[in-house]
């Protein structure tokens, strides 16, 4: 595994759960549960195998540790809260866009890393 992506991986998580714990609360997309910054997952709603979405704002949340890891991501409540944030055909726009082959270099994932660090100097 590419420590490249690792590092991106754990930059783009922070910045996630950061984003959707203003003040350092927020709710699971999934459940509504209160949630903090410490006590939540950046929870995907198109699995982390899929690269064309892995990193995706639409496609990954802040969600409890409950919803994330207990209950298999509870699909159908991230489901649920999805619609509500962006509207009915945000599933299809993520399903789509999770059967595109892409190939990252360590340069891509520096540079995307680089991006998601000054994302969150700005929230």
């Amino acid at each position: 595994m590419s420590s490249a992506r690792d590092t991106l991986d754990r930059v783009f998580s922070r910045y996630v759960r950061l984003r959707d714990c203003h003040g350092g609360m927020g709710r699971c997309i999934s459940c509504g549960r209160p949630i903090t910054v410490s006590t939540c997952d950046a929870g995907h709603f198109i699995p982390r195998t899929h690269t064309a979405t892995r990193w995706n704002i639409r496609n990954v949340h802040a969600q409890c540790r409950e919803c994330n890891r207990m209950k298999d991501g509870n699909a159908a409540g991230y489901r649920r809260g999805l619609i509500e944030r962006y509207g009915p055909g945000i599933i299809e726009q993520l399903t789509q866009k999770s059967r595109q082959t892409v190939k990252l270099t360590d340069n891509d994932y520096r540079t995307l890393t680089d991006f998601f660090k000054k994302q969150t100097d700005q929230l």
